[in-house]
């Protein structure tokens, strides 16, 4: 019997049952990176099925999911599947999960966050690898006498839990290893997906490459592909209302603005001289310029990282006419950092190759805060299959306030509620209850997305310092609303809303409310106060 890809062969044998799940495999095992296997973890779930003795026709598992993308969002969706009894097959176009300096940036995972991890045993290993946010200094850098200034970041908010900093591949190793330890779940790497649609009463995925391409015949596909998601295209195709997929897109200040990543080594020189303090791991940075062309001034922003010896990433933020763009090799670039920070060895810390690298990158760009309307579709009348939206496929924003992969987490939290619900703590999930699922998913969820990127617009936007006239009027009203109305009248007036995320108990629909409760209020009390001092000042002429 001739082996293949992720499924038990031995000699014919009557077979169990033929299921649908996938077929048309690749010829040649290399063609894809897969990493599947049985799990010696007690507590993983396991399917009977694949502990059976079996043909070479596929196992029958049943209900099937395809998971489209493999970030934060795609595994830990993976995950809570698979804890339901579910067979998963996870679709990443990447070949492996590995460090890259284009999205070597950090997440900060939050009570919102930490309820998935906490459900799921992770946030032991999270506290590990990441940074506590209430256990961290920041320090800024300046050219001048100031020097190094250190700081403990303020706690705004009494009620605020420990959040922990962690760079974005070693939270994929923390999902991944949790993924890999469930038999149901196939992480099948350098698969893009080729297509999805319809063939019978049965959804068809095909991912691959070309001629190698392989078939998924699966009862939910869950689209984590990101911002331009092919599953969200496909959602939009198949609804009665192909607009209500298409992204609504809101106004932010920061919407535009360009990034880079450069690396630097660990336990860098933080200045020049014999007394010289060094770089530490658990610390985060501001690196001021000494530049006064707002079009050549630069900063770089360091978060803090649990691995002492790991490279540290300076962020580079800037709008999309700064000449740091304009720079085409190593040497502009070591040139550039020269000019900028002359307090600071450039070129000990800073290889040519590194500032090559740091050229030849291609700039990111931050999103228009925006979201989908919609969040599922089914797949069609009579047809076996249905499809919802996760993380940024769903929502997708600038990084202001660090809710990114926190939203995407709570994303999975409620589908896996509105399973619950729907199967009433049933064993298996039927076609029906899918569907079920997936409608009151998006009850859910969709007024949540929309929240959310309502706050983006208002939330923290002037802090890279793109608009220094308009950042000190956002930070006027941010002091008035938290440190003098709600100290002052807390029954009437909310603090600001990025203060209220920090709560978890409030989902981003309440704290979008409160927000707007609390301008009304202030828009009012701006009238009443006009229409007193009209009258006082016509009473006073008369």
């Amino acid at each position: 019997v001739k082996p293949s890809i992720g499924r038990a062969v031995v000699p014919k044998l009557k077979p169990l049952a033929k299921s649908t799940l996938f077929s048309g495999y690749a010829k040649t095992p290399n063609a894809f990176s897969v990493r599947s296997r049985i799990s010696t973890n007690p507590q993983a779930p396991r399917n009977t099925a694949l502990f059976r003795a079996v043909t070479d026709e596929t196992l029958p598992v049943n209900p099937a999911a395809v998971v489209v993308g493999g970030g934060p969002a795609g595994l830990a969706t993976a995950i809570m599947l698979a804890n339901r009894g579910w067979d998963v097959k996870l679709l990443e176009q990447k070949e492996n999960v590995s460090y890259e300096i284009s999205k070597a940036y950090l997440y900060l995972i939050d009570a919102r966050g930490q309820k998935f991890t906490n459900k799921y045993g992770l946030t032991e290993g999270l506290m590990l690898r990441g940074v506590n946010s209430l256990n961290y200094t920041i320090a800024r850098v300046f050219p001048d006498k100031r020097g190094m200034v250190e700081s403990v970041p303020p706690s705004l908010s009494p009620d605020r839990k420990a959040s922990y900093w962690i760079p974005r591949h070693e939270l994929l190793k923390l999902f991944s290893e949790k993924a890999e330890s469930y038999a149901n779940i196939e992480m099948i790497y350098g698969s893009e997906l080729r297509s999805i649609d319809r063939v019978g009463d049965k959804v068809r995925v095909r991912a691959g490459k070309f001629e190698k391409a392989r078939e998924f015949y699966p009862d939910l596909i869950v689209g984590a592909d990101g911002l331009n998601s092919e599953v969200r295209k496909v959602c939009s195709q198949w609804s009665s209302d192909p607009t209500s997929f298409d992204p609504v897109q809101m106004a932010s200040p920061s919407t535009g603005l360009q990034y880079k990543m450069i690396k630097l080594p660990p336990k860098f020189p933080l200045g020049r001289g014999e007394k010289v303090k060094y770089s530490e791991g658990t610390q985060a940075y501001a690196i001021y310029s000494n530049v006064k062309d707002s079009k050549r001034r630069g900063k770089l922003g360091l978060l803090p990282v649990a691995q002492e010896d790991a490279p540290r990433t300076a962020n580079v933020i800037q709008k999309d006419d700064h000449m740091v763009w304009k720079l085409n090799d190593g040497g502009e670039v070591l040139e550039w950092l020269e000019e900028n920070f002359p307090h600071i060895p450039v070129r000990d810390i800073v290889s040519e190759e590194e500032a090559d690298a740091f050229a030849k990158e291609r700039e990111g760009r931050f999103p228009a805060p925006q979201y989908s309307p919609r969040c599922q579709v089914s797949c069609g009348d009579g047809v076996r299959g249905t499809c919802v939206l996760v993380g940024d496929s769903l929502h997708a924003f600038p990084p202001d306030l660090g809710q990114g992969v926190n939203a995407a987490l709570e994303d999975i939290c409620d589908l896996e509620d509105a399973f619950s619900i729907e199967s009433g703590g049933a064993a298996g999930d039927s076609p029906d209850i899918i569907k079920n699922a997936a409608t009151r998913y998006e009850e859910i969820r969709a007024p949540e997305a929309k929240s959310l990127v309502q706050i983006m617009q208002v939330g923290w936007p002037y802090q890279y310092g793109q608009d220094r006239f308009r950042e000190k009027f956002w930070m006027i009203n941010f002091v008035l609303r938290t440190f003098i109305l709600n100290k002052i009248l807390p029954f009437l007036f909310n603090p600001a809303a990025v203060i209220m995320l920090q709560d978890s108990r409030l989902r981003y629909s309440e704290v979008w409310r409160r927000a707007q409760q609390t301008t009304r209020r202030l828009i009012a009390c701006l009238a009443a106060s006009s229409i007193f001092l009209y009258l006082r000042l016509v009473s006073g002429v008369l």
